[in-house]
């Protein structure tokens, strides 16, 4: 039986430290991520069918991962866009962990670049990105990720909220297979490690949160609270952990909150989702 672990955010951090300190580069732990993260796509979202993608990227880690996954989309074949959310910080004080990570990000975008990878930078007009967005088959969140906290920026909200009222109205027109009708399709969104505007530890409203209610949430290392909790359930899509093959040590050290085996989390995501905020009478749950 496979068991997937539920780390919150400090003890997953944890986990990554104790990797750095026992000698593994921040970079070569971010590629494993990377890689699992485009094999994946690659076998879920092949090519042929969904040959255009759209990642859209912070200035953090997390944005450092969707750059290097539209890298490595790239080579695989697929016309990949992405689109700088924030601009990337300059500057290295001593001892600062955010600017490693700027730097990292920069880097990733950097080599995205050379690898094909449009990159669209920041302050964009909201419109031409949408438009980006729509002739997408894939749409990949790496905006924010398990550092999140707090409400979105106002340009990201902003243009979230505008994405997601055209994404309803379905905007992608395409002519099915051996048929001259068109049909109306919607661009697949996934989200890297948690969509943005949620936090992982599950703190926080769910009726607040302003995701881009992905189909799939590709989660790295291990689930986070806020994943395997129902009322997030419309906001996160299915869930899916991408491994990382970490030293013995600091799974060893690092506890955790529960196990979940993989029939457990498929069962829970089926069952109907209500609020945290519903009535006692409502959040009862009958499984046959």
């Amino acid at each position: 039986m496979n068991m997937q672990r539920v780390l919150t955010v400090e003890q997953m951090k944890h986990a990554e430290n104790t990797c750095f300190d026992a000698g593994l580069p921040q970079a070569a732990l971010m590629e494993q991520a990377i890689q699992g993260l485009a094999s994946h796509i690659i076998k879920a979202y092949p090519a042929g069918q969904f040959a255009n993608v759209v990642v859209l990227a912070g200035k953090g880690g997390n944005g450092a991962d969707g750059y290097g996954v539209a890298r490595a989309l790239s080579l695989a074949g697929y016309k990949t866009h992405a689109i700088a959310m924030e601009d990337i910080p300059n500057g290295k004080s001593q001892n600062d962990k955010k600017s490693d990570v700027s730097e990292l990000n920069a880097a990733q975008q950097n080599f995205a670049r050379h690898c094909k990878v449009t990159i669209i930078p920041p302050r964009a007009d909201v419109h031409q990105l949408v438009f980006v967005c729509a002739q997408a088959d894939i749409i990949i969140d790496a905006v924010y990720g398990i550092g999140f906290s707090g409400s979105l920026p106002e340009q990201v909200g902003a243009f979230f909220k505008l994405l997601k009222q055209e994404l309803k109205s379905g905007i992608k027109a395409a002519v099915a297979p051996n048929s001259n009708t068109a049909c109306i399709t919607k661009p697949v969104i996934l989200a890297i490690d948690g969509p943005s505007g949620l936090n992982l530890n599950g703190i926080q409203d769910p009726a607040g949160l302003e995701s881009l209610q992905p189909r799939e949430t590709l989660t790295i290392g291990s689930l986070k609270p806020a994943l395997v909790d129902d009322s997030f359930g419309p906001a996160i899509g299915s869930v899916r952990c991408i491994p990382l093959a970490m030293p013995q040590s600091s799974e060893e050290e690092t506890p955790w909150l529960l196990s979940l085996d993989e029939t457990c989390l498929e069962l829970q995501q089926a069952l109907v989702t209500h609020s945290v905020y519903a009535h006692k009478y409502e959040r009862g749950r009958a499984v046959i």
